[in-house]
């Protein structure tokens, strides 16, 4: 019976999470803003607190502000095999976007070797839920897979490869649309 209510609230969870796409917004598990395949494992929760300085003045010859994320992921799916997290991020430092500082994400994911020694990790995910329409609501969806990758005991590093998407009239570069794309990641954890 606990299992059932457990499978429950985690379909409650997904549906709340991929359903309501005009409410949500957050960084889920990444590489510098860009989501891996890593998914927080059940009962795990993820607090972040990140600061991006700029080192450089914009085109204006202004300092942009500091963007500050603080935020909150969860790890909700009892499986090993089978992954999910849901979270949230409060960022500053967006001037006029600021009045608008939540956003959501949740992510899906099976983990490197789960059904063998070569299968990749995999995931799938939602990003930047805003919840001011046409202004926060990036909506950034993704899929990405990854393996490590070893030469005896030493390891290569996790290569990671994926495609995104969001909202084309938010994601712009210049006046164009820059909504989609690849994500390619190289990873290695230096224990020399």
């Amino acid at each position: 019976m606990r299992k059932l209510r457990i499978l429950g609230f985690g379909f409650v969870i997904l549906i709340f999470g991929f359903g309501t796409f005009d409410f949500v917004f957050a960084t889920p598990s990444t590489h510098i803003w860009a989501p891996s395949t890593d998914i927080q494992p059940f009962k795990k929760w993820h607090l972040t607190s990140d600061f991006y300085v700029a080192t450089e003045s914009n085109a204006a010859g202004s300092r942009p502000a500091t963007v500050t994320n603080f935020g909150l992921t969860a790890g909700i799916l009892p499986f090993k095999k089978l992954n999910m997290e849901v979270g949230f991020d409060h960022k500053s430092g967006y001037g006029d976007l600021d009045d608008y500082p939540w956003y959501f994400n949740t992510k899906i994911g099976i983990p490197e070797n789960a059904f063998g020694e070569f299968f990749p990790a995999l995931a799938v995910g939602l990003y930047d839920v805003g919840t001011r329409e046409d202004r926060t609501d990036y909506n950034v969806t993704y899929v990405k897979a990854g393996k490590t990758f070893s030469v005896g005991d030493f390891s290569l590093g996790r290569f990671s490869v994926g495609y995104f998407r969001g909202d084309p009239d938010l994601l712009l570069h210049g006046s164009k649309e820059d909504n989609d794309g690849a994500l390619i990641c190289w990873e290695r954890t230096m224990t020399e």
